[in-house]
């Protein structure tokens, strides 16, 4: 049922304006769920992954590839640094994350407890997540 909610934010962002056709809607929830998972643990001081091989499975079992993409997804958010890992970058991901960014989840971190309060649920019932 939690994923249904993530489910729900990708019909969000699905329904924008560029959106990008080349990742399959499973590899978009995917994508958005590392995403969401990588700003959570960062943002919410409550809250740490759990070993990071939960969020591969997680993957594994909505049949995409969870290790490739994942890595793709920290090489995105590591372009702003010097250093990264360019043989992981996948352009499709790339520009999802940047139009994930611009069009709803910048806006929404900008209210902290909302951000962690709206989204540690489903991380939590998924087991990508725990409580400190």
């Amino acid at each position: 049922m939690r994923v249904l909610m993530l489910a729900l934010a990708l019909a969000t962002f699905h329904s924008t304006p560029g959106f990008t056709a080349q990742l399959l809607d499973e590899e978009k929830i995917f994508v958005i769920t590392t995403l969401i998972t990588t700003i959570l643990v960062q943002m919410c001081p409550d809250y740490v992954q759990t070993d990071p091989n939960n969020l591969v499975k997680f993957g594994d079992r909505r049949g995409v590839d969870g290790k490739r993409l994942t890595l793709a997804v920290a090489a995105a958010l590591d372009t702003t640094n010097d250093k990264y890992d360019r043989d992981a970058l996948i352009p499709e991901v790339t520009r999802w994350i940047n139009q994930v960014l611009s069009e709803r989840l910048l806006k929404e971190m900008n209210n902290k407890a909302k951000f962690c309060s709206e989204y540690s649920p489903t991380l939590l019932l998924s087991n990508i997540v725990k409580r400190k």
